[in-house]
């Protein structure tokens, strides 16, 4: 049996994101904005993650996360 591969583990984890963000997202919708700290965390390590691979998906992937996770501190804040 052998471990995931690099590139498998960067596709689990923005699989992941993609649902926290999607769930804080219905949160927002319902006047909440408690999950935004977490959510920014979250598409931190995605983007961290992403960043470790030299393609235009992940070079994406990360700038949205990034972009993402600044957004979800401002929320957060308010």
């Amino acid at each position: 049996m052998t471990g995931m591969s690099g590139m498998e583990e960067c596709a689990r984890i923005c699989d992941q994101c993609a649902d926290t963000c999607d769930r804080t997202i219905q949160t927002m919708r319902g006047g909440s904005n408690a999950d935004c700290a977490s959510c920014a965390q979250v598409c931190d390590r995605c983007a961290a993650e992403c960043e470790k691979y030299d393609h235009d998906v992940t070079r994406k992937c990360a700038q949205t996360c990034r972009e993402c996770a600044v957004q979800c501190r401002r929320s957060a804040a308010a």
